[in-house]
């Protein structure tokens, strides 16, 4: 690729004495990896200013810049330079351009929602894969295709990324891909393609430690469905019904809307039939118009109502993409869940251990009710959570009410305090709760050592009883202060169940 390939379509460019016949050999907005022959495209960032290093860029040897403003380009400067409106929209520009527009070759879906969005992906993945689609994932546990796993930082990637990884997918035969579209790559803009298909899954408080209110993070996730669908082809808009905030969101006049949800108008109604420790029974009522509604049964693993809703908008994806029930219903039947989303810990000692991602009040709720669900009726539920550090701290007493709402015993421990002190997290996680201010107060204990907490749980409880690790699901790791331990909670709580006692 020459610069004139790479840059022409921006229009006006000062060539200086660089010739636009140059070949470039990267493309970055990370100045530490710029070198000769990179174009560095000056991107402004939450904490940093890719103008602030200029300089350095430069000085590794970048053929052209592309910036906001040119202030801080030294006079000395001889390559091109390209000034433009917004450097990360013209960043992704680029970068598409660099690889061939790899986002062309591809279906793609685009999920957002505040909780749900990995467990879909990987449904919407297994289904795709079983109509011979074969299907990338880029998500929060990380980015894989089929057996190739690279490992991923950010739930949405960042452009370069991004791209990288659509030449990796394409190059081992990958039709499609499923990307999570997190609310801070969308109002960072962040997010550097349009997709094929759009699903919001619910809305619910989280990440209020970065959006100054609700109705900003919504306003955020929403640009999913109006600035980040293709302009060609058709195009389609998946929203969950039974969640009021999303059923009622702005969408591209282009797409074509589905819903979903247990209410009856529903385009994909559904209803759970059966529920057991082994899996839930749902039927998929199709309506394909007023005179003919076409009703299809579904069986899963999974237990809990919202991986029955996380299903039904996966079938209701893969539908739009043409893939038939029958397909779906087989994919879904297989499907063996998502690492660290309600994942069960195997142990001889009769206890129903799972670990899960909840970390937010909604989705905490979601996971207890599912396994009450599959409790047998004198058994006990023990719910294990903490909340994050140097994040929202509204939520914290949320957190400790939906745990005593359902528990007959709650443990609450730290979950990546960061440069908080746990004790003063724990402390406002327990202002939310009942104890010692009525008789009928859940019992509850605090232990700050996350791996001490799981003992103390383990010790409380007996054959048949239901143990739920809430909060850091599939992460193999603890951030205590700036230092980042290894700490996985299933491999914890495996290892504790190992052993001939509790």
């Amino acid at each position: 690729m020459t610069l004139k390939n790479l840059l022409t379509f921006f229009g006006k460019i000062d060539w200086q004495q660089m010739s636009p016949d140059f070949v470039v050999q990267g493309v970055t907005s990370d100045s530490r990896k710029s070198g000769v022959g990179f174009i560095f495209v000056a991107v402004k960032g939450v904490n940093s200013d890719g103008h602030d290093y200029l300089q350095k860029a430069i000085d590794q040897g970048a053929c052209a810049v592309v910036v906001e403003s040119t202030q801080n380009i030294p006079a000395s400067y001889k390559g091109a330079v390209v000034q433009v409106l917004d450097s990360a929209l013209a960043y992704a520009s680029v970068l598409s351009e660099f690889y061939s527009h790899p986002e062309d070759k591809l279906i793609s879906v685009g999920i957002t929602g505040t909780n749900g969005k990995t467990s879909s992906s990987y449904l919407i993945e297994q289904i795709l894969n079983f109509a011979h689609v074969p299907c990338g994932v880029m998500g929060t546990i990380d980015h894989h295709l089929q057996k190739n796993v690279w490992k991923s930082s950010l739930t949405t990637p960042d452009a370069a990324t991004f791209y990288q990884r659509l030449q990796d997918f394409i190059a081992l035969g990958a039709k499609a891909y499923v990307m999570e579209v997190s609310s801070h790559s969308l109002k960072q803009k962040r997010v550097p393609t349009r997709f094929d298909v759009t699903l919001f899954t619910n809305f619910t408080r989280d990440h209020l430690d970065y959006h100054a209110t609700m109705d900003d993070y919504f306003e955020s996730k929403q640009k999913l469905f109006t600035e980040h669908l293709k302009h060609e082809g058709d195009v389609f808009a998946i929203l969950n019904a039974d969640d009021d905030k999303v059923k009622n969101v702005r969408v591209d006049r282009r797409a074509q809307i589905f819903t979903f949800g247990q209410a009856a108008d529903c385009d994909f109604h559904y209803r759970i039939t059966e529920t057991t420790v082994d899996g839930m029974e749902f039927e998929v009522v199709e309506k394909r118009s007023a005179e003919k509604m076409l009703t299809y049964k579904y069986q899963t693993s999974m237990i809990g109502a919202h991986n029955v809703a996380n299903c039904v908008g996966a079938i209701a994806v893969a539908r739009c993409l043409g893939v038939s029930h029958e397909i779906c219903q087989l994919a879904i039947k297989q499907f063996t869940g998502v690492p660290g989303r309600l994942q069960r810990v195997p142990n001889k000692h009769r206890r129903h251990v799972f670990v899960d991602y909840a970390h937010t009040p909604d989705a905490l709720e979601k996971v207890l009710q599912a396994v009450l669900k599959i409790k047998s009726p004198n058994a006990q539920l023990i719910s294990i959570f903490g909340c994050g550090g140097d994040r929202d701290q509204g939520k914290r007493p949320l957190m400790m009410q939906m745990a005593q709402k359902y528990s007959s015993h709650t443990v609450v421990t730290s979950d990546n305090p960061r440069s908080e002190d746990p004790q003063h997290i724990i402390d406002q996680i327990l202002a939310g709760g009942v104890v010692g201010k009525n008789s009928n107060a859940k019992y509850m204990t605090t232990e700050i050592d996350r791996e001490e907490a799981f003992r103390k749980a383990l010790a409380l409880s007996k054959p048949e009883d239901v143990i739920v690790v809430a909060g850091k699901g599939h992460e193999n790791y603890q951030i205590i202060g700036a230092t980042t331990l290894p700490f996985s909670d299933f491999e914890k709580m495996q290892a504790l169940l190992q052993k001939d006692t509790l």
